[in-house]
């Protein structure tokens, strides 16, 4: 759960932290009301909107967007592939996510982590 939600935050340890733990008290405290049928998918759902709340309160915060030629460069230079390590492509790569629209952004990690 913490991995979805971080990664929905775009890779923010503390937000994630928080987000999490809300997410298990707002279940703890509907599981005293009633009962819940199918509790991964209810689980998923109650991270997926405490995600948006946390992003909507903070929506005055810029967002950091990268240059369409590195990402470019990344994609299409054999050579340039050849050049960076891994470390660097993969920050890379979690940059380009983080700049993508939340929607397409999760399902993305859904389809490729989960």
């Amino acid at each position: 759960m913490y991995s979805y939600i971080w990664t929905f935050l775009n890779y923010n340890d503390e937000d994630a932290l928080n987000v999490t733990s809300d997410v298990f008290v707002k279940l703890y405290k509907y599981l005293k009301q009633k009962s819940v049928t199918n509790l991964k998918p209810f689980l998923y759902k109650i991270a997926r909107n405490e995600s948006i709340n946390l992003i909507s309160s903070r929506k005055s915060e810029n967002i950091k967007e990268y240059e369409s030629t590195i990402l470019e460069s990344l994609v299409t230079d054999p050579e340039f592939k050849s050049q960076i390590n891994e470390q660097y492509r993969s920050q890379i790569l979690k940059s380009f996510l983080q700049s993508l629209d939340s929607n397409f952004r999760e399902v993305l990690y859904l389809y490729y982590f989960e």
